[in-house]
């Protein structure tokens, strides 16, 4: 099944809809508890889905859930703000709208998105223990309202805004050093550039660049001999 929820259509939403491939069919079923919210953020790990993030009126949401589809029931989690008295979330940082995140070995990247400004910082969720680790920021241009996916050895980022721009970048992270990271622009190198997705699209795929620049040397021709064969009757007396 897949699942759909939250959103806004004028108000802030917070029920969900499964949809059944076999029988093509949609069909209401439990709503996510606490907050209604649009721009939420979710992620599935071992057919448990999750769903943090967000904003309401202006707020961001800091409640955090994950949904049992075995019997469609939600579980509230830690909040993702500094919000106990205890001290692993002394440093969270987490809440934004339209972030997104990607799952390697069991764990949820969580990345871009904002929170008043354009967010870069990186998030990586244990699920056995419910914590968060912050990691290396995402090193392509802070950017909200991106797409990403995973390869379950890599995740992937690409496209967003920026600004008035619309982001053309892909970029991955591939967990060898959590602390340092290694985000990393995917194949720079490619023998054809990238489709530039700007405005309405036009002229912009036609940007300078050097890839296909050839030898743009002059000819250079020092001394020139000239030979003409005259018709006699032109030389005659």
């Amino acid at each position: 099944k897949a699942y759909i929820g939250c959103g806004y259509d004028g108000n802030y939403l917070k029920d969900f809809y499964a949809f059944n491939p076999v029988a093509n069919s949609w069909t209401q079923t439990i709503s996510i508890g606490g907050t209604k919210r649009q721009g939420a953020t979710s992620f599935v790990i071992n057919g448990i889905a999750y769903v943090c993030c967000g904003q309401n009126n202006g707020e961001y949401v800091d409640d955090f859930w994950k949904f049992d589809p075995s019997t469609e029931s939600w579980t509230q989690l830690r909040d993702i703000s500094d919000s106990s008295d205890e001290d692993y979330d002394d440093d969270y940082t987490i809440t934004r709208t339209n972030g997104v995140a990607f799952v390697i070995d069991g764990a949820a990247y969580l990345t871009c998105g904002e929170s008043g400004s354009l967010r870069s910082d990186t998030w990586k969720y244990y699920p056995a223990t419910d914590l968060w680790e912050n990691v290396a920021k995402f090193k392509g241009t802070a950017r909200t309202a991106t797409a990403s996916f995973s390869s379950g050895e890599k995740g992937f980022v690409v496209s967003g805004q920026f600004g008035s721009l619309f982001k053309d970048q892909l970029d991955y992270w591939k967990p060898v050093d959590s602390a340092n990271g290694d985000w990393t622009a995917a194949n720079p190198n490619a023998e054809y550039f990238r489709i530039y997705g700007q405005g309405n699209n036009s002229g912009y795929n036609t940007r300078a660049q050097t890839k296909y620049l050839m030898n743009g040397s002059y000819l250079r021709v020092k001394n020139v001999t000239l030979s003409y064969n005259f018709p006699k009757s032109w030389l005659a007396p």
